[in-house]
């Protein structure tokens, strides 16, 4: 299994350390040294992450090879440029079921496009805030899929419909379990920011 820090894109930042120096010697000349405050870390983008999870392929898997259809829940946040927000604004419940098989199949590599359904949650399964169905492109690679697509997002709060280009990156990292993250960014104008979702996908 390869490493879920490539998926999940966390840093750790080590404490500084500062240690003071006494002398009995009287001080005639103080010296006052500048320094700059290290740099806030900020959550890394889903492209990011997506790079990253390139790098980090388990050549020996085949999960996702007989897949029929996958499970996934994914607390979704809102994001600028694929960066998501401090604190989650939804929760999705999805179904993704592969249709066809484009072109030539290897044992875990191939193309094929999929079916999607996703229903978003306020808070964590409190009211239903909207239903989205569709289509994905995905490209299977030993124990990585990457996805993208068009949804049709029916809004309940405004009674809007919306059209969604979506992307996605899923690895398998603990048996048949996967982490996903997906980055869909609502196509017509003024609709708000992109949103980032972050979870756990089960294949069957």
């Amino acid at each position: 299994m390869k490493n879920i820090k490539s998926i999940v894109g966390l840093a750790l930042l080590a404490p500084a350390l500062f240690t003071q120096a006494q002398t009995n010697v009287p001080v005639t000349n103080t010296v006052t040294v500048a320094t700059n405050a290290p740099p806030a870390s900020s959550p890394a983008s889903i492209l990011t992450v997506i790079e990253q999870a390139l790098t980090s392929v388990d050549k020996s898997s085949g999960v996702w090879e007989s897949n029929k259809f996958s499970l996934y829940e994914a607390a979704a946040f809102s994001s600028v440029s694929g960066v998501p927000g401090q604190s989650p604004i939804g929760n999705d419940l999805g179904l993704i079921v592969p249709v066809w098989k484009i072109g030539a199949q290897t044992s875990c590599t191939g193309f094929s496009v999929a079916l999607e359904s996703a229903t978003r949650f306020e808070a964590v399964f409190g009211d239903v805030a909207h239903q989205q169905v569709g289509a994905s492109l995905l490209y299977n690679f030993h124990n990585l899929r990457l996805s993208g697509g068009l949804a049709a997002r029916y809004r309940f709060a405004d009674d809007r419909l919306l059209a969604v280009p979506g992307i996605s990156v899923t690895e398998q990292v603990l048996g048949p379990t996967a982490v996903r993250i997906g980055w869909d960014f609502p196509a017509q104008k003024k609709t708000g920011a992109g949103e980032v979702t972050v979870g756990v996908e089960f294949p069957f």
